[in-house]
This record gives C-alpha cells, sequence and structure tokens, in this order.
C-alpha cells in the first residue's frame, strides 16, 4: 500500500487496475486489505495524504473492476453515515458523469441494505416496491437488476453498500447466486480499504462522511 501510494498519478494507478488480469484482481484487493488492516490496527502511516489520495483511486478503480467482473452496466459504492442514518454515492462506474446521491437508510435497495445489513438482489426492478425510479428518471438509463450488499467495518456494522446493475447477457438478464457469493467476497475485501480511507479523509478533514462532496443540507435524493 505504501508503494502505491508514492504514485501521485490518478491516470496510471486506475489504468493498472483497469489492466489486472479477471484472476488477478481478488488477490489484489486481498493483498490491499491485509495491509489495510494493519494500518487500522498498528500503525498511523507518515504519508498519510498521500495514502489518503491512494485510497481513493483504488477505491474508484475497484469500483470499476467489480461491475465488469460480475459483468454489469454499472457499478456504484455507497458510504455510509450511521449517525444520520444515510448513504453517498462515493463512486460511479458509468457512461457518463456520475450522478451523486444521497439517500436515507431504508430507502431504495441501496437504503433496504444498509438498514438490514443484508444483500438484496432484485431480478426485476420495476416489479419491486422498494425501488425508486427517479434516477432513471433524471439519467434516462433503465435499470433492469440490481445486486447489492454491505460492506462491514472490522466490528460489523455497515460502513458502506456496493451496488451493481443490469447483469449483461452472458448469464441472463438477472444476477445469480454465484453473482451474490462473489461480490460479497469482494466486498469483504472492501471494508477494510473504505475503513482505512475514511479515517484519513477525516483526520484531514477532507470528505468528512456526512458530506463527502460538500453538500449540506435538503432532502435526500432517491434512489434505485
Amino acid at each position: 500500500m505504501a508503494s502505491l501510494a508514492k504514485s501521485h498519478d490518478r491516470g496510471q494507478l486506475l489504468a493498472t487496475i483497469a489492466a489486472l488480469p479477471d484472476e488477478q484482481v481478488e488477490p489484489f484487493l486481498e493483498d490491499l486489505t491485509a495491509e489495510a488492516r494493519t494500518f487500522l490496527t498498528v500503525v498511523r502511516l507518515a504519508e498519510s495524504a498521500a495514502v489518503e489520495s491512494m485510497l481513493r483511486q483504488v477505491l474508484d478503480g475497484l469500483t470499476r473492476r467489480i461491475g465488469r467482473l460480475l459483468d454489469a452496466e454499472r457499478a456504484t459504492l455507497f458510504l455510509a453515515d450511521p449517525p444520520r442514518q444515510v448513504l453517498w454515492s462515493l463512486y460511479a462506474d458509468s457512461d457518463r458523469h456520475p450522478v451523486r446521491l444521497r439517500v436515507r437508510y431504508g430507502q431504495g435497495v441501496a437504503g433496504a441494505v444498509a438498514a438490514s445489513g443484508r444483500a438484496i438482489n432484485v431480478p426485476d426492478a420495476y416489479a419491486d416496491a422498494r425501488f425508486h425510479r427517479t434516477v432513471d428518471q433524471r439519467t434516462g438509463f433503465r435499470t433492469r437488476s440490481i445486486l447489492a450488499v454491505p460492506i462491514l467495518g472490522h466490528g460489523g456494522d455497515v460502513i458502506g453498500v456496493g451496488q451493481v446493475l443490469n447483469r449483461r447477457g452472458g448469464g441472463g438478464p438477472a444476477f445469480d447466486r454465484d453473482d451474490e457469493e462473489r461480490f460479497a467476497a469482494l466486498a469483504v475485501g472492501l471494508g477494510p480499504l473504505l475503513e482505512a480511507w475514511r479515517g484519513l479523509a477525516v483526520r484531514a478533514g477532507e470528505g468528512a462522511p456526512s458530506a463527502p462532496f460538500g453538500e449540506a443540507g435538503g432532502p435526500p435524493a432517491a434512489t434505485r
């Protein structure tokens, strides 16, 4: 992790993650997870600003790769704010500019995952009462299927939610049990990385969990 932190070239780091063969993504994530756990429990790295920047890029790159691994059209990583019972979208792999979302626990599929701490697989979005159509209406995107999983901190609390949309044609229109298991395993690796980034961002006074994008006020937007 420290060696990756020395790179200040966002494009280069994202390209490195994007170029990883599929079979190397999970080992890469496992290695970073082990180092993040060490960081959380043992030391504060001297180059905290560089590490915070690196973790932002790694989380962005991994969100994109998870979407590819699960053969999804879109992937989003949400950060949880438990005191306010709100989720913030951090990264969205999209062919357009990402839509920044702030959603309450229990609202939409991602909010339901945050509230329950359990994964949700929705094979037909428009037939599910938890699905909100607002984002589709705003963006012109058509959500067909959804798979969302909780991301847990070291204490077992929900610190984030990972979500993928629209399984591509290879394995059918909906996400299956294999997808659920693979996404859950990847979420285990994302937990320490998200927790490490969150701690560094708060100490640096940047990207506070309550408002990662400097937003304030107004009702949370509806989400899928």
